[in-house]
């Protein structure tokens, strides 16, 4: 059976999609790999998201636009979408086990955080070095480890880490931390968490897994031993392959580089979805 809409992302904005294009009776799916809600999933408290003055946990959230996507009839697929390319009349979504065929995709698998660019950054990813949020955060429970980073991510990650019980160093390459006020206070208010400016990290040491970094700070290097490295830097578009341009195409949320905002991503999957109601009906 030939799908109406194949969304491929479960985050914020491929849900709110599904919301929306399952509502109308249109034959929706997800396709996602991971947890559904995406990185709001690992969120602590959500406070600039409306409709919740006192704030809601990411978890909660995000169980939240699942159970509404899935109330309205939106089915859900567990794999990865690889590419998608037109066929038939229509967009084949092939998957990392098979296929789909869908007369529109919405595309909204999110964004994905850039690497330092140090040599050795491959060989420990997974060993102690992390390239996203780790929602396991009890896992570092008594362990020093570091953040680094200086947008909303980075500080999410440490307040995440320390209310695990870890013991965390938050490096900000720049001079200024780009952190919303009411997370700068929470930072500064919990004794678990300490925020350095103008700290960058030029060399990751160790055997099987990571031991230690070099940092640079203020013209000097030094080393300072981690039991775990956490990369929050920058962030870019995490796409499938596809292609440049084919009818009944859209993209959503922070894969259209929008700013990363659960809300902000929600709008766009609702709107993506009126799109794509608007093309089907066409």
């Amino acid at each position: 059976m030939r799908l109406d809409c194949a969304v491929l992302g479960g985050g914020p904005a491929g849900l709110s999609a599904a919301f929306y294009l399952a509502r109308t009776g249109l034959r929706t799916t997800v396709v996602e790999a991971g947890v559904l809600g995406g990185r709001c999933a690992a969120l602590g408290l959500v406070s600039n998201h409306p409709a919740f003055p006192e704030g809601i946990i990411g978890r909660e959230l995000a169980g939240r636009y699942a159970a509404q996507a899935r109330a309205h009839g939106a089915s859900f697929l567990a794999a990865r979408a690889r590419s998608v390319e037109e066929r038939g009349g229509g967009l084949l979504v092939s998957l990392d086990g098979g296929a789909l065929l869908a007369r529109s995709v919405i595309v909204a698998t999110g964004s994905e955080f850039l690497p330092l660019g140090l040599p050795e950054e491959e060989r420990f990813r997974g060993r102690g070095l992390e390239h996203a949020p780790l929602d396991a955060a009890h896992l570092w429970r008594g362990r020093s480890v570091a953040v680094v980073g200086g947008g909303e991510a980075a500080a999410h990650q440490a307040l995440r880490l320390a209310e695990a019980g870890a013991t965390v160093r938050l490096w900000v390459r720049g001079a200024d931390f780009r952190a919303v006020a009411p997370l700068r206070r929470a930072l500064s208010c919990n004794r678990r968490v300490a925020v350095r400016t103008g700290v960058s990290v030029r060399e990751l040491l160790g055997g099987e897994r990571l031991g230690a970094v070099v940092l640079e700070e203020g013209g000097r290097r030094r080393r300072e031993e981690v039991d775990a490295l956490f990369v929050l830097v920058g962030q870019r578009p995490r796409l499938p392959g596809l292609p440049e341009r084919a009818p009944g195409l859209f993209i959503a949320g922070d894969a259209a580089g929008l700013p990363r905002q659960t809300s902000v991503a929600a709008g766009s999957g609702i709107q993506q979805a009126m799109a794509a109601a608007a093309f089907l009906s066409s």
